[in-house]
This record gives C-alpha cells, sequence and structure tokens, in this order.
C-alpha cells in the first residue's frame, strides 16, 4: 500500500473510531434512546466512550498482571524458560497465559526461592513440573450490564469529570481517572477475572505444545516493504479464531532469545486450539 493511499484509510478508521455509534459497535450496552448529548456541557457519546475505554484498559492490565504473577510464581527467580499468549474475545474479555517451569523446593533457603537453575537433574525430575495458568475476564460482561448502557448514571459521570478539572466539551482527547466514580478494585478481582492453572504431570498437552515450539522453523526474516516480501500462504489465515500473540523466552547456545508469532495463521492457532482443549480435558491444580 503506497503512502497516499494509506493517509485517507487511516483518517476513515480514526473518523469512525469517534462516531457516536462506535460504542454500539463495539459490542458494549449503547446509551439509551433519548439520552442528551451534553450533560453539565461534557459531551455525553466522548463521556461514554472514555469511561469504557478505562474500564476495558482495566481489565485488561488486570488480566495481564495476573498471569505474569502466576507465571513467575511464589519465586522472585524467573528461570530462562518462559511461554506467553494473550488474545482478546471482545473488548472487555481477555486471555493471558504462560507456560513456565515451576519447582517447589521445600529445604531451600534462596532469597530468590526455588529455581531449576539451582537443583540437579534427579532433583528438577522430582520438584519441577511445566505449568500452565490461563487467566480471563469471564465476569467484565456483568459488571458492564449493571454500569453501562442504562444504568450509565450521566449526571454523576459529569459531576466526576468536573471535579477532576476535566474541561467541558469533547474530552476525546483528555486522560481521565474514573476511579471513585466507579470501584476500579472490582475489575481486579473474582468473579471478574477467573485464574486456571493446570500441571503436564496429569496433563500432557502442555509439553506437547513446547515440543511443537521447538520445531519452529524461522527461515527468513522478511522486513515488510522492503526487498522481496513473502506472500501468506493461502488458506493459512483462520478468521473464525482471534489474533493471537505467542511470545516465548528462553536461551538458545546460551543467548539469551525472545522469539513472537502473532496472527491467526497456523502456529497461533495451534496454541489458541490446544489452550482450549486443555481447559475442557484436563484437571485444574487446585
Amino acid at each position: 500500500m503506497t503512502q497516499s493511499c494509506r493517509a485517507p484509510l487511516v483518517a476513515a478508521l480514526f473518523a469512525i473510531a469517534l462516531s457516536p455509534a462506535a460504542g454500539a459497535q463495539s459490542g458494549l450496552p449503547p446509551l439509551p434512546d433519548g439520552t442528551p448529548e451534553t450533560v453539565a456541557g461534557y459531551d455525553t457519546a466522548s463521556m461514554y466512550r472514555k469511561f469504557t475505554d478505562w474500564m476495558s484498559d482495566k481489565v485488561r492490565k488486570s488480566v495481564e498482571m495476573r498471569a505474569w504473577s502466576m507465571g513467575t510464581g511464589g519465586s522472585l527467580f524467573l528461570d530462562t524458560a518462559y511461554v506467553k499468549f494473550d488474545w482478546d474475545d471482545d473488548v472487555l474479555t481477555f486471555t493471558s497465559g504462560n507456560i513456565s517451569l515451576e519447582c517447589d523446593d521445600p529445604g531451600s533457603n534462596s532469597l530468590f526461592g526455588p529455581s531449576r537453575f539451582t537443583l540437579t537433574d534427579q532433583q528438577a525430575a522430582e520438584l519441577c513440573a511445566w505449568n500452565l495458568h490461563i487467566v480471563d475476564s469471564p465476569g467484565a460482561a456483568d459488571v458492564a450490564a449493571s454500569w453501562l448502557g442504562e444504568n450509565f448514571d450521566t449526571a454523576s459521570a459529569a459531576a466526576h469529570l468536573a471535579g477532576a478539572g476535566a474541561a467541558k466539551g469533547k474530552i476525546n482527547y483528555q486522560s481521565i481517572d474514573w476511579t471513585g466514580f466507579r470501584d476500579a478494585s472490582v475489575l481486579s478481582r473474582a468473579p471478574v477475572i477467573r485464574v486456571r492453572s493446570y500441571s503436564h504431570r496429569n496433563c500432557p498437552a502442555i509439553t506437547d505444545i513446547l515440543a511443537r515450539l521447538e520445531t519452529v522453523q524461522l527461515g527468513r526474516i522478511d522486513i515488510e516493504y522492503f526487498g522481496e516480501d513473502t506472500e501468506a500462504a493461502k488458506g493459512d489465515w483462520d478468521e473464525d479464531i482471534p489474533f493471537v500473540h505467542v511470545s516465548v523466552q528462553s536461551r538458545n547456545a546460551g543467548k539469551r532469545m525472545e522469539v513472537g508469532f502473532s496472527g491467526k495463521s497456523a502456529l497461533p492457532r495451534s496454541i489458541y486450539l490446544d489452550t482450549l482443549a486443555i481447559t475442557e480435558n484436563c484437571t485444574q491444580l487446585p
């Protein structure tokens, strides 16, 4: 795509994002018919959009932080191997997960906690397991139903903006903290946030994912729009799954390595489908 073609497209998408219908298009409850266009001098549509954006950001960060904390376990010593993945089902339903090697050494007095690095192979076979942690936000929709749509108190929202010193009119470009108008802590705990954990000891499918990742051949690196671009393989893009991000952090020949994959093609799709299958077929850790 040429630069001249790109500019009108970006402008069109930007206009759609700021339109009054954008909230309804996102799948969130729209404001009811008859809602005033302005309340106490504030543009209602942009006020509503900024609040839903704040909600979405809070839920996403809660999911990501909980997944990260589960992946590091009770140890401050994060071992070298760490597989991370995430995807969005909609504007309030996010999934983030990881696979890491976690060791339980009751006799460890290390400040950093038990680590594979400090164990022999024999000890590791007894004390360590590849664990999969999945964190998502299935309860966010219920909170949205109670906070949004006809339950969105425009007068109280406008009063909150005034108290925060927000300028009147449209607030699209203003940074607004809605804490106080609604309790943000609700978005960071159950039942909004759900945590599920599995061990390879009773779910071999976890190490099957690792084995598949180890066979990936990176091939040549294609820098898009430079030199000869590689066409996407036909039939390799699955529109029935969300856009999946996968990253692998480890050591390769003694050097720190991180490789990422994103999209809806074969590898991200396999991680997505295998993770769903694990949640359906494997027993969770207590």
